[in-house]
């Protein structure tokens, strides 16, 4: 744009050129609207915009994904808590569910009242938040396919869980137990809250709105049929289903914030020659025709399918360790 503007580029000499060497007034007009149009095109180009569907398919997938986790999680901990014996237990996890459901929404209503106070500070603020859920996002879809994740975390929550029943202080068994649950919930309930207040700076509130209400009730479905009547659903499935969910969603998501950086200049933009690309691209996939627009949305989807081959290859690296037999136990067969 700025070469436009001064010497010009293509053939087509720029508006200070003509000025300077003192053109005639058609070529100087000429140089004037191509600079004009050139700035309508880059105009365009800078505009963000999310379609409401979008949105809202955003924001059930992000939603659904996280409860789905915590009553998953939640699940597998009081399945090993059955029994009389183990209804206190279970009723000190259970409270700190609720306590972390309460937390979140505090939670939520608190950073939104913080980002309504930096509103001033307009597409810069968005992009930020926007940055700090794209953090969040990558370490999601990272933990979708990873089966450490659910070891380990369930490990050390099954771990604390197990350490409150053998504390004697009641008192400091009844806080052990309430950070089990605790914990559980309000993982997954901060991570929501900070994604939601990127979209509710992105797009409309009602799309927000109706996306996080279908996922609510999805969750508290899912939630009654596997706490009040037992069901054993196809956890695994469904997760796996809003886990892809969630990928979609990542390049999408990823794709906007790589447009409001080159919004608020935090980001060159580099358009790729004779690319057009229809607007219901950007509106519901968040491409956008220029190499930055284009590839890191790319490369973050290669960022998760690497991390799930390389997590793959070293799950096969230690079946086939596994599998191997131990020297000791080749030692005792020769002796034989």
């Amino acid at each position: 744009m700025s070469c436009s503007f001064l010497d010009g580029e293509d053939g087509a000499p720029g508006v200070k050129l003509v000025l300077d060497r003192r053109a005639p007034m058609e070529e100087i007009q000429a140089a004037y609207e191509r600079c004009l149009s050139l700035l309508d095109q880059s105009m365009e180009m800078l505009k963000v915009a999310v379609s409401p569907g979008t949105i809202a398919t955003t924001a059930f997938g992000i939603v659904a994904r996280e409860g789905l986790e915590a009553v998953v999680i939640l699940a597998a901990l009081l399945a090993g808590l059955r029994g009389p014996q183990q209804s206190q237990t279970r009723k000190g996890i259970a409270i700190g569910a609720w306590l972390a459901l309460i937390a979140t929404v505090v939670t939520f209503w608190l950073s939104r009242t913080l980002i309504t106070s930096l509103i001033q500070y307009g597409e810069k603020l968005e992009a930020v938040v926007s940055i700090l859920a794209v953090g969040v996002l990558l370490i999601v879809t990272n933990w979708v396919f990873h089966k450490y994740y659910w070891a380990g975390w369930n490990a050390k929550l099954r771990s604390l869980s197990k350490s409150a029943a053998n504390v004697r202080s009641p008192r400091w068994e009844w806080l052990a137990l309430l950070s089990v649950g605790f914990l559980t919930i309000y993982r997954e309930g901060f991570e929501t809250t900070l994604f939601l207040q990127s979209l509710l700076l992105e797009g409309n509130i009602q799309a927000v709105v109706m996306g996080g209400a279908a996922a609510l009730l999805f969750i508290g479905s899912i939630g009654v049929l596997t706490f009040r009547y037992g069901v054993k659903l196809p956890y695994r499935k469904l997760l796996v289903v809003t886990g892809f969910l969630v990928v979609t969603i990542m390049i999408t998501f990823v794709g906007s914030t790589v447009r409001l950086f080159q919004t608020v200049g935090w980001l060159p933009i580099h358009p790729i020659p004779h690319l057009h690309m229809p607007n219901w691209v950007g509106l519901w996939l968040g491409l956008y025709p220029s190499w930055e627009g284009i590839l890191i949305p790319l490369a973050s989807l290669a960022y998760v399918g690497g991390a799930w081959l390389l997590t793959r290859w070293r799950s096969v690296q230690n079946a086939s360790e596994d599998s191997l037999p131990s020297p000791s136990s080749t030692q005792r067969r020769a002796s034989v």
